[in-house]
């Protein structure tokens, strides 16, 4: 079954946000409403800024200067990353959020498929890195999406499964110093698949 939780998101990172979350289940009919309160934290605007310039200044000097200083510059963009993260989830378990964080746990519940819909229009809300909230972050179940606070609400479409073989092309290329024999008998004998192979 799959699970549809909308956070509407109402506000900004300087006054507080407003939260309403609904649930829907695989009929779109909401089922639960839910509203909370997320304090300001313009601390977290300042932390996704610092993140996304160490981000954007891995690689944007010279090849000779890269080598030099590129590690500085992973633990940098690491270091800030994290502490995004730590934030994030910091303001998430917030005493005025708790109950719609306890609504959102009590839906992630293995093997049900969540997806969790952000909605708002606050551009800074948006950069959050949502997919590492606690309750997301790792949970092959679950995945997070990004909408305007107006935007209609699609159904699901499901890929349908296509009978018959799968096509696969394949390119080993060089084989000096490779047994590229058993890699082509592993492409060959795989079940329900058509392999065509290029010299």
């Amino acid at each position: 079954m799959q699970k549809l939780l909308v956070l509407k998101l109402d506000g900004d990172l300087e006054q507080g946000v407003r939260v309403t979350l609904s649930i829907e289940e695989e009929n779109h009919r909401v089922n639960t409403e839910t509203t909370g309160y997320l304090p300001p934290n313009p601390d977290l605007g300042t932390a996704v800024e610092r993140w996304r310039s160490n981000y954007l200044n891995v690689g944007k000097s010279s090849r000779t200067e890269a080598i030099a200083t590129g590690r500085l510059w992973r633990y940098d963009c690491n270091k800030s990353a994290n502490q995004l993260r730590q934030q994030l989830n910091q303001w998430l378990l917030s005493e005025f959020f708790r109950p719609i964080r306890d609504k959102c746990l009590q839906q992630f519940i293995p093997p049900h498929e969540v997806r969790v819909l952000i909605r708002t229009s606050n551009q800074i809300l948006l950069k959050l890195p949502w997919h590492l909230w606690d309750l997301v972050d790792g949970n092959s179940f679950a995945e997070v999406a990004l909408s305007a606070p107006d935007a209609e609400p699609r159904a699901v479409v499901k890929t349908p499964t296509l009978p018959g073989k799968v096509k696969i092309l394949a390119i080993l290329g060089n084989s000096v110093g490779i047994d590229i024999q058993h890699d082509r008998q592993v492409l060959e004998n795989l079940p329900s698949a058509e392999t065509t192979f290029l010299a």
